[in-house]
Parts: structure tokens; C-alpha cells; sequence
């Protein structure tokens, strides 16, 4: 691959952060910088191999993402490279990764995992992630996570989650309805309403999804 078909458009206004990031790129000598500071990144005319480094300075996200809807406008889909200073939320960083070809990396971002992600990015991926990313991404999937099981195993009340942990054992209606002392119909009763709460259709389905909420 010849690096010196890369050109880069950095789309941010001149500060140090953007200074020194065009500076790592005019030291390595490996890439055209063709346009920088762009405001309205719309009207560039971008040529081929090129790749967009957003330096991404603000707290506003909606922002960002109407900045990445205007690097797709009228249908070009070329290589963005999102470089920021805070982190972004989850259903973000979804949107952005499944545009495709697309980076996002924090401003800790080093010399050679910058050259890296340029070079994988010019070569087709189809995302990439920094670590750091990688680790929030995880950790805002597992406590979602968490927070969706501890909601389904907190659907039921004390009586019913007994009448759970019978099932769990193999107890029938009848098995279950002697061990906490109630009717037959009154278990059939609280089985039917814990269905409904759990939204499944039989007992196996319901113990499948409490055994999965932990």
C-alpha cells in the first residue's frame, strides 16, 4: 500500500489539540493533509483515499452525530476517524460503528495506534475501537445488563418467588400447594399472574428467565 495516497481532512478549528495532531501527521511524511479546520465539512469535495479525522471537543452528541450525518451526505461513505475528549454513550457508539469504516479512539490516543487505525481504516474495516472505548462500551452493556436482570427477578413477591424455587425443585401444583399450606387453585392463581408479569407462556419459560436474571 502506498501511504502517500492517504489524504486527511481534520475537521475542527484551530486549536492546540488539532495543531498537534496535524503536526504527528506532517512528521510521519506518510500522508497529504488536502483541507483542515473544515467548518462545513458538506462543502468539501473530498478526493479519493481520503479519510476525515473528526477532533471531537464538545459534550454535545447529537451534534457529532449530525456532523457524521454530514460527512454521508449525497451519498458519500468514506473513512471517518472520531478522535475525543469525552466519552460517548453506547447507543452512540452503535449508531457510529454500524455506519461502517469508521474509528473512534479518545485523545489518548497514541502516535502509532494513530498510524494504525489510519492504515486499517484505508485498507476497508469496518470499525475500530481504542481500548479505553472498548472497555466503557463493555462496561455500559454489563451494567445494562445487570439492571435488566435485577428487574426481572424483582417482578415477584416473597410467596412467589417460594413457589419458584419449588418448581426449581420439580414441585407440581399440588406438591407446591401443600408445602406453603394453600390451595391447589390459589398456586394455579399466583402461577397464571406470575406468567403474565414475567410475559411468557409456561412455567419452563418463566424458571428459564429467572434462572437468567440470577
Amino acid at each position: 500500500m502506498n501511504m502517500q495516497n492517504i489524504n486527511i481532512i481534520i475537521t475542527e478549528p484551530e486549536t492546540i489539540f488539532s495543531a498537534g495532531l496535524k503536526m504527528l501527521l506532517q512528521q510521519s511524511g506518510k500522508y497529504n493533509i488536502t483541507a483542515d479546520c473544515v467548518s462545513r465539512i458538506q462543502a468539501v469535495t473530498p478526493l479519493p483515499g481520503t479519510i476525515f479525522i473528526i477532533l471531537w471537543t464538545e459534550k454535545d452528541e447529537q451534534v457529532l452525530m449530525k456532523t457524521i450525518a454530514g460527512l454521508r451526505h449525497t451519498g458519500r461513505h468514506l473513512p471517518v476517524l472520531i478522535i475525543t475528549l469525552f466519552r460517548i454513550r453506547n447507543e452512540h457508539i452503535q449508531q457510529i460503528i454500524a455506519l461502517g469504516n469508521t474509528a473512534i479512539a479518545s485523545a489518548a490516543i497514541s502516535g502509532r495506534e494513530l498510524h494504525n487505525y489510519i492504515e486499517q481504516l484505508h485498507n476497508g474495516s469496518q470499525w475500530l475501537l481504542s481500548r479505553d472505548i472498548q472497555e466503557t462500551l463493555l462496561e455500559q452493556l454489563l451494567r445494562h445488563g445487570t439492571a435488566k436482570n435485577a428487574a426481572a427477578s424483582d417482578l415477584f413477591s416473597a410467596k412467589e418467588k417460594k413457589i419458584i424455587a419449588l418448581a426449581q425443585r420439580g414441585c407440581n401444583i399440588i406438591r407446591t400447594a401443600k408445602t406453603l399450606n394453600l390451595s391447589p387453585n390459589t398456586v394455579a392463581s399466583y402461577r397464571s399472574k406470575m406468567l403474565k408479569k414475567a410475559g411468557v407462556h409456561s412455567m419452563a419459560e418463566l424458571l428459564e428467565k429467572y434462572n437468567d436474571s440470577g
